[in-house]
């Protein structure tokens, strides 16, 4: 059990968040999708069904305004362990991100080819890296991959793959068990997503 945690180093103060909207007359057909989709989801994007009345002002379209609507709110968090981890790496502490898939993003490799962010690329950049401009205004899976890759390649970062954690227990800091053995940190930090 942890106590006390105290963490200032890279306060989360931005979490993106976005409806997803249509038409109420299509609401059993959303509900069998987003039924189907759930268990194949990112670990960092968190959504829910819900029927909206669409707020009477932007950033949503005049003529959706006042109209009953359902739709899925989706919230992504992001590679908060590739975050943490560069910034740690920038104030000399030596940190180490453990990532189930064969690479970092390695979640969003599974999804449809043609996705794109619902936000725009100055909201879903990791610290210190803007996307390029040449990613136009939502960025696609392939490209935010690949960001990623770049960003944990540029700071250094010490990302072991296909390694997953089972389970946190105190010894004299933290035991982490995980399907390469346990590892003894001072320090852990967890950044698994939302569900996992």
């Amino acid at each position: 059990m942890v106590t006390a945690f105290t963490f200032r180093l890279h306060p989360v103060d931005t979490i993106v968040g976005r409806p997803m909207l249509w038409p109420v007359e299509q609401a059993a057909e959303l509900l069998r999708w987003y039924r189907a989709f759930l268990p194949s989801a990112p670990e960092a994007l968190i959504g829910f069904f819900a029927f909206h009345i669409v707020p009477p002002a932007p950033p949503f379209p005049e003529e959706l305004r006042l109209q009953r609507m359902c739709g899925v709110v989706w919230c992504w968090t992001g590679p908060a362990g590739l975050a943490t981890a560069a910034e740690l790496h920038a104030r000399d502490v030596l940190a180490t991100v453990l990532e189930r898939g064969p690479q970092p993003g390695a979640a969003l490799t599974g999804r449809y080819d043609t996705l794109r962010f619902n936000t725009f690329r100055r909201h879903s950049a990791l610290p210190g890296t803007p996307f390029p401009r040449k990613y136009g205004r939502l960025p696609a899976r392939d490209q935010y991959i690949a960001y990623l890759q770049r960003y944990a390649a540029d700071r250094d970062l010490a990302v072991e793959t296909g390694v997953e954690d089972s389970r946190i227990r105190p010894d004299s800091g933290w035991c982490v068990s995980t399907s390469a053995g346990e590892r003894h940190a001072e320090h852990v930090v967890v950044a698994t997503g939302a569900l996992k």
